[in-house]
């Protein structure tokens, strides 16, 4: 379980890509480059950063890798009922322990930077979507590209 809670992760996934930034010239990398990315918990993370990061006016990434992510925090969508009794890797019930261990609440679940497919997705940078079709998160992801492609922002998904 992380040592705190929602949404001090968020604020370290920033923090790390302002330090990134920042020190992009020492690390010999063009800061306009730079990309956030991760899969499954990791892409939860990455897309609210991206939020957080343009709410607060800061720079954005240039672009998002999404593998397989966590965009709701729900577990009630038909890939859950698919696929969700844990013979396909991680089920319904363990992600959802999971998720409780993540959020401070039960309100949490329906704050847009916890389920980022809930947020206003405007302004962000092009995005690449991987989804798993034997997996739990698999609505999620699709739901996630919908709403992307909706707010206007360029999406690859591969299936």
């Amino acid at each position: 379980a992380p040592e705190v809670k929602f949404p001090a992760p968020v604020e370290d996934c920033v923090a790390a890509a302002l330090w990134a930034q920042e020190h992009a010239r020492a690390l010999r990398v063009d800061p306009s480059k730079i990309a956030l990315g991760g899969a499954s918990a990791g892409a939860n993370l990455a897309m609210a950063a991206t939020l957080m990061m343009r709410d607060g006016g800061l720079a954005l990434p240039r672009f998002l890798l999404l593998l397989y992510g966590v965009y709701a925090m729900r577990t009630d969508t038909e890939s859950y009922r698919l696929f969700g009794d844990g013979n396909y890797g991680l089920g319904a019930e363990a992600l959802d322990f999971f998720m409780s261990l993540y959020l401070r609440d039960a309100a949490d679940r329906a704050n847009p930077l916890a389920s980022p497919v809930l947020a206003d997705l405007r302004g962000l940078p092009p995005a690449f979507v991987a989804i798993a079709g034997l997996d739990p998160l698999r609505d999620d992801s699709r739901a996630l590209t919908h709403e992307l492609r909706a707010a206007g922002v360029a999406v690859e998904r591969e299936h």
